[in-house]
């Protein structure tokens, strides 16, 4: 590895966003004509920034150029004391419901003044405010969201309302399915939290019990606490099959407006108040799906905050991540448009639902809940995701996806080609409710750059990086090494099948990082068998080596195809090789490997 890209792929770890800005960001606009532009757009506008912020010129080029749009607003970011520029906030493009919830569009906001003009007649706000704003956007025919970062602001980001509408308290009817089979225990505090929360938020609640087939003892407990919790005990024996046992529960709803889809391991926090919450928004004309905010049962870590459009496909943005704190401007605080949400929790008008011809039962297990969300989309409706409560979903953090078992793997990948082909149009338009300068790789929300992570589609789901248990090793003493794990794997990201999964760290003492290249060696039957790997960021083996210097890429990952390992018995190395001053297609010199000297 050369120095230089070296050290840019150390840049891209330690500072992100510096090196996005500096792969991604256009050129200076000419401050004369910027000057002239702004003066032009101020004649039928209202520029409304906040105070102290600093804003490109570009900006008054993009409104000249979009003359029919009433309501624009671009990206920003935060100047720090140093005038170091941080914390990106790249943002949706235009979301109804999200307005509604928080002033997503932030510090820059572009208004004609017909429209501005007209909410200050209509509305009681302080000019300029976001409650004002938020009356702009909803007044305006057309809007705009400049894909750019246009303003630098150096005071905190204010999204957040004075004024929100009261909730209507008018009875609302909801039929809840719940699928359960052999869950006693766990459907009781189900039902528990549901009827509560039912009863607090004026609810008229019809609760569906779908089994499938549990145990005799099972069962007569089902009935049993039918009587005694309220609701309705339905067995359906079959094999599982989510698809068709929702909608069997679903054909069993009557004349309620609204149809809840609710998993039996869900569980509702005392005092939670999300029934009326999640019905209003369901209500809503061009609403389909709406979902909420679901933390694991430690409640302080994040399981679903709405559905994304990932390199792999949909997946849950924030998942593992702490709910301690604010993401991306508040998305894991507030209401929001996403492209889906999951069926753990789902609720959506039972007209829309019968209207699409519910769940497709040609998907059995999986993208069931997505498949549904999509089909709203092809209706013209939108997906809401409430963030502003939560439930408990008791889904283990570490269980075993679809990718574990073959057989599984297999059912899987006839379902996920169905859906691709069923809803190639909307996949190939992109996720529209997340900014395309995201990274579709990372579950956080970081800048999208050209980093061994994208390319190899390496998630970073934070209770996995926490259970790794690293095991300090040293081969004489400056190559300090270990070989973590070897894994064999189904799939990847992009559909890779059939490969070794070979991930450690390893670093030479005293030595630059850049000088050398970190190798996999194989050996076989006297045969030897040299692989490349990528180089991944180690901020734990930096804390533990504290006096190294050059130990920050230290980390690797190697992705073999299971095709080239030979049979046999294999023995594996790591390998730092010294790249040649004079060609970098050329290896020279020995090999210190993780126990002993090879050469090539």
């Amino acid at each position: 590895m050369k120095k230089c890209e070296y050290e840019t792929a150390l840049e891209r770890v330690e500072y992100p966003y510096r090196r996005w800005i500096k792969e991604n960001e256009k050129s200076e606009y000419d401050c004369n004509k910027a000057e002239a532009d702004r003066k032009k757009v101020l004649e039928d506008h209202y520029l409304f920034t906040s105070k102290g912020a600093s804003i490109e010129g570009r900006l008054y080029a993009y409104v000249l150029n979009y003359p029919d749009m009433d309501f624009i607003y671009a990206d920003e970011d935060l100047l720090d004391e140093e005038g170091n520029r941080t914390e990106p906030y790249f943002k949706s493009d235009w979301a109804p419901e999200t307005i509604l919830s928080y002033y997503y569009p932030g510090s820059i906001t572009v208004v004609k003044k017909k429209i501005a003009d007209l909410v200050e007649k209509e509305f009681p706000y302080k000019k300029g405010s976001n409650d004002f704003l938020r009356e702009c956007a909803l007044k305006s025919a057309t809007h705009l969201h400049i894909n750019e970062v246009l303003l630098h602001r150096t005071d905190r980001l204010s999204t957040e309302y004075e004024k929100v509408p009261d909730n209507d308290n008018s009875e609302i009817r909801i039929s809840c399915i719940i699928l359960s089979k052999d869950h006693p225990e766990m459907l009781e505090k189900c039902v528990t939290g549901l009827n509560k929360a039912a009863a607090d938020d004026n609810i008229v609640l019809r609760t569906i019990v779908v089994d499938n087939g549990s145990s005799s003892e099972n069962a007569k407990y089902y009935e049993a606490a039918s009587k005694l919790l309220n609701f309705e005990y339905c067995p359906h024996p079959m094999p599982f099959e989510y698809s068709t046992l929702c909608n069997f529960g679903a054909s069993l709803v009557k004349d309620d407006e609204l149809v809840l889809f609710l998993n039996d391991d869900i569980e509702v926090p005392a005092g939670t108040l999300f029934l009326r919450k999640m019905a209003e928004m369901a209500l809503r004309k061009e609403v389909g799906a709406v979902g909420c905010k679901l933390l694991y049962p430690d409640g302080i870590k994040i399981q679903h905050n709405g559905i994304s459009l990932f390199k792999s496909g949909p997946s849950h943005r924030l998942c593992t991540y702490t709910d301690d704190r604010e993401y991306c401007g508040g998305v894991n605080t507030h209401s929001r448009n996403v492209i889906a949400v999951t069926g753990a929790a789902l609720m959506c008008s039972y007209e829309k639902f019968r209207a699409v011809g519910g769940f497709d039962e040609g998907l059995k297990i999986a993208y069931t809940d997505v498949d549904l969300c999509f089909a709203f989309i092809r209706e013209g409706l939108r997906n809401v995701c409430m963030s502003d409560f939560y439930l408990i979903h008791h889904e283990s953090i570490s269980r075993d996806d679809d990718t574990a078992d073959r057989s599984a793997y297999e059912r899987l990948k006839k379902e996920r080609k169905f859906f691709e082909n069923k809803y190639a149009d909307i996949l190939a338009k992109g996720d529209i409710y997340e900014s395309s300068n995201w990274s579709r790789v990372s579950l956080n929300y970081k800048p999208l750059l050209e980093s061994f992570e994208e390319k190899l589609g390496l998630t970073d789901r934070l209770d996995i990086l926490d259970k790794r248990k690293y095991r300090l090793k040293q081969a004489g003493k400056r190559f300090h090494y270990s070989l973590d794990t070897i894994s064999y794997r189904l799939n990847d990201a992009f559909g890779n099948e059939n490969f070794y999964e070979i991930q450690g760290w390893a670093f030479m003492g005293g030595c630059p990082g850049y000088e050398y290249d970190l190798k996999i060696v194989i050996e076989n039957g006297g045969r030897r068998y040299i692989l490349d790997s990528a180089r991944r960021y180690r901020s734990d083996i930096e804390m533990v080596f504290a006096e190294e210097k050059n130990c920050r890429l230290s980390g690797f990952i190697a992705k073999i195809r299971a095709d080239i390992i030979p049979e046999g018995d294999n023995k594996i190395y790591l390998a730092l090789v010294r790249r040649s001053f004079f060609s970098k297609d050329i290896l020279k010199g020995e090999i210190a490997d993780s126990g002993r000297i090879i050469s090539l």
